[in-house]
């Protein structure tokens, strides 16, 4: 009998936790900070501090949003376009075929 590439044998076992590393660390404790942060009285002032520093990437978000509604319309325009050349199509289906029957 021929062995297979996923015999147990051969892989670390996933179930115990043996052979397997967390590639994210726990970062819990970060989130608990940045948490605590937040709830400061200091918070917002902190923000208000750093504005120069989110400006730029304030900037580049507002000019992603926009592109975005860009593509939504085109979109949109692209698809009416799709949906009248069809009907157009038909248009002209019915009107050959009524030129052959005849």
């Amino acid at each position: 009998e021929e062995s297979s590439w996923f015999d147990s044998e051969e892989l670390p076992s996933l179930s115990n936790g043996e052979g397997v590393s967390n590639p994210i660390p726990s970062s819990s404790e970060d989130e608990s900070n940045r948490f605590a942060q937040q709830l400061s009285g200091g918070w917002n002032e902190s923000v208000l501090a750093n504005e120069d520093n989110l400006g730029p990437l304030a900037q580049v978000m507002e000019k992603i949003a926009l592109l975005e509604d860009e593509r939504q319309a085109t979109e949109a325009r692209l698809e009416e376009e799709f949906r009248l050349r069809g009907e157009m199509e038909e248009k002209y289906y019915k009107k050959k075929r009524a030129i052959l029957e005849d």
